[in-house]
């Protein structure tokens, strides 16, 4: 009876609770779901009940299933992965009887060695083969540009003499001058070159020439000028010296007229921005002896050609103090006075020789001095007595001597043996 009784005693205040709580979720459960012939509530939450999941049985291949592995059959059979599947021998590798590839060619080609003679010396020729390729070609593109430049722009021009098959330098023999073709390269900026050959020094140049420095050394010999020497510093500064070189500039301008200038007249100071006044002198550059191969070179070559800062590999240089330090540039580029770049322009040297200083008309000519004048002789003193032509004649002969001069010796043949 006891049993009973506790069945059926009324329940608690958790009870009711728990009750409230089941009653209010299976009313918004009605609430959520659709009226017959009509379409969901709009207010109540969208429950997604996700399906159930099907029941996995454990693999037959899964350890702990309690089953033994079965076989794959034909249709479940898997391709393994690229990584996995054999990688074929080349034809020339086969493996030979005991699994090892026997063949006749390494695997691997050996690397060359870069310190090997056979190798460093066909790399050698492969780069003067480059090199005289590009050569050939470059000194094709200048037989063109050169065609482009045209004809100097002088008077009796068949009677020039041209110094080279190809560059444009001529002789002219009659005037004494060097002639030669070139183009303005550069029309702004500080300057160490009025001009110079090309592939040298065309940033620091107003004007750039298709031929080599020693050729225009030759001609301006050829023509009569004398050359000096190249600036010195050591022990002490001494300017370049040598015969002056006048240079004259010929251009044609946009409507075709022809006209000329002074070099310096393109020139002028970096701070007074008047134009230069010195003329150049022919310094004549320098040679020098290459330790590798014995060659000769002409240092001027290189660009040092009509400079207007001191270099001692100049040919044409200023006979004054002119800095070489990029800092310390006294000139630039007359730039209003020099037309467009690419202009073809004609440079003309002429060599001026220093003549002799006349006599100044102050001082008098050098007189003669007058001869003695023969005195008279004089009466209180005996004549002189006449000398005879033999004593005048052995006085002249013999110096007079205080000492009393030795008997001559007989001949040998009548000399007394001892």
């Amino acid at each position: 009876m006891v049993y009973s009784r506790q069945v059926h005693r009324s329940p608690g205040f958790g009870g009711r609770v728990l009750g409230v709580v089941i009653g209010l979720s299976l009313l918004v459960g009605c609430q959520g779901e659709p009226k017959a012939g009509g379409k969901p509530d709009a207010k109540a939450p969208a429950q997604q009940m996700a399906p159930p999941l099907p029941k996995q049985e454990p693999a037959a291949n899964q350890p702990g299933s309690g089953e033994p592995p079965k076989a794959a059959s034909g249709e479940e059979k898997t391709t393994p992965l690229p990584s996995e599947q054999p990688r074929p021998l080349p034809p020339e590798q086969k493996p030979g009887p005991e699994g090892k590839i026997a063949s006749k060619e390494p695997l691997e080609q050996e690397e060359e060695n870069p310190f090997d003679p056979k190798v460093i010396e066909q790399r050698r020729k492969m780069i003067e083969e480059e090199m005289q390729r590009l050569e050939a070609e470059w000194r094709e593109k200048q037989k063109k540009r050169i065609a482009e430049l045209g004809p100097p722009l002088v008077e009796n021009v068949e009677k020039l003499i041209r110094l080279h098959p190809v560059f444009p330098v001529w002789a002219d023999r009659d005037n004494k001058r060097i002639v030669m073709v070139g183009e303005v390269c550069k029309r702004e900026g500080l300057l160490e070159m009025f001009a110079c050959p090309r592939r040298t020094k065309e940033h620091e140049s107003i004007v750039v020439v298709d031929t080599t420095a020693q050729i225009v050394h030759a001609g301006l010999l050829a023509v009569g000028a004398e050359p000096g020497r190249p600036v010195q510093y050591h022990p002490s500064y001494k300017p370049a010296s040598g015969d002056e070189i006048e240079i004259t500039v010929v251009w044609k301008d946009k409507q075709g007229q022809q006209r000329s200038a002074r070099a310096q007249d393109w020139i002028r100071h970096s701070g007074t921005k008047k134009p230069m006044e010195h003329s150049w002198v022919f310094a004549g550059s320098v040679f020098a002896k290459s330790e590798e191969t014995g060659q000769l070179s002409y240092m001027a070559d290189g660009g040092d050609f009509i400079c207007v800062s001191n270099f001692p590999t100049a040919m044409l240089d200023l006979p004054v103090p002119s800095s070489s330090v990029n800092a310390e540039l006294e000139f630039e580029a007359f730039t209003e006075r020099i037309p467009p770049e690419g202009t073809p322009v004609t440079l003309i040297l002429t060599p001026k020789k220093k003549q002799p200083s006349p006599p100044s008309p102050e001082q008098p000519p050098a007189i003669p001095p007058k001869p003695p004048e023969p005195q008279p002789p004089n009466p209180s003193e005996p004549p002189a007595e006449p000398k005879s032509e033999k004593s005048s004649s052995s006085s002249a002969e013999t110096p007079a001597s205080s000492e009393p001069q030795k008997a001559p010796e007989p001949p040998a043949e009548n000399r007394k043996p001892f």
